[in-house]
């Protein structure tokens, strides 16, 4: 699950949770230590409950920090592989307490989406767009699904119903970020648009571009970008049921992660899929709408259940 960031220091309250002899290097606890200071908690911290809060900041220190380092510079591959050793080290039990991994350690939570989001990172240095859905796919597999799976496991949820429907969410939620920024995106030299898309549509990377100079997509663009769109709809449409499959204030939540990216969907839509014509966005109002709309559905659904 993924959703607008709050301010919740990751230092909060966070112990260690295990120490050795063997000490971490300078450079990259002080790295840590920076990024868990000055991070925001990638979910609706007050929605959660309180004892889960420091992981939650940890966990969002070390997605804040890594996803940072998506450019192919020799300091950002140092800087991935620093926290690769990190996990490591920690994970085995050999490193001294880290001020972002360790309380994420002491929760038991797997290594391998850890390791999964730097693996994202490490593609994004080398690429720059994608032949295929499938290929955007497995990307989103290593970029944002794992942060819906240990977000799960934080909360006590380890079954594959529940990640399934977890990562279709967070698939969905970051395509939605793709189509919203597509121009964007092509200013800084990506196309997440698979190139098999592009070709089924009559676009090229000059359409692209005459779109930007022109702020205005023209007909081709606008019926892919409303293609893309059909496709992430569906993704939510398959995830939704997640919200039903949690308790507590966790629901909220869940639903208003959907109702964002549904909302968010529907801007660019308004703009008549075109996303050139200005960077979509959502309104304080519409926002207070989706969550009035969230919070009476769930209300709506308890009281039908009894």
């Amino acid at each position: 699950m993924k959703a607008d960031a709050v301010h919740v220091r990751a230092t909060d309250n966070v112990q260690p949770a295990r120490r050795s002899e063997t000490a971490l290097p300078p450079q990259s606890v002080r790295a840590a230590t920076h990024s868990a200071r000055a991070t925001r908690l990638p979910v609706r911290a007050m929605l959660l409950p309180r004892k889960h809060r420091s992981t939650l900041a940890a966990l969002a220190a070390f997605y804040r920090e890594t996803r940072t380092l998506g450019t192919p510079t020799a300091a950002h591959v140092a800087r991935l592989d620093a926290w690769e050793a990190d996990i490591d080290r920690v994970w085995d039990g050999t490193a001294a307490y880290h001020p972002v991994l360790s309380p994420l350690a002491a929760h038991h939570l797997p290594r391998e989406p850890l390791l999964a989001l730097i693996a994202a990172q490490r593609e994004r240095q080398r690429t720059v767009g994608y032949e295929t859905y499938d290929d955007l796919l497995a990307f989103c597999t290593l970029a944002t699904n794992p942060i819906g799976q240990l977000v799960l496991a934080i909360l006590g949820y380890t079954d594959e119903e529940r990640i399934e429907h977890s990562d279709a969410i967070c698939t969905a939620v970051q395509l939605t970020a793709f189509w919203r920024d597509v121009a964007r995106d092509y200013t800084r030299g990506r196309i997440y648009v698979p190139r098999e898309d592009m070709h089924l549509f009559g676009v090229s990377d000059a359409d692209l571009a005459r779109a930007i100079a022109r702020r205005r997509a023209d007909t081709n663009i606008r019926a892919m970008i409303a293609f893309e769109i059909e496709r992430v709809l569906e993704l939510l449409h398959h995830g939704a049921p997640l919200v039903t499959m949690l308790r507590g204030r966790v629901r909220l939540d869940c639903a208003l992660v959907i109702s964002d990216a549904r909302a968010m969907l529907a801007a660019i839509v308004r703009q008549g899929y075109d996303p050139f014509v200005a960077r979509p966005q959502l309104s304080r109002t519409a926002r207070a709408g989706k969550l009035f709309g969230a919070v009476r559905s769930i209300s709506e659904e308890t009281l039908n259940s009894r």
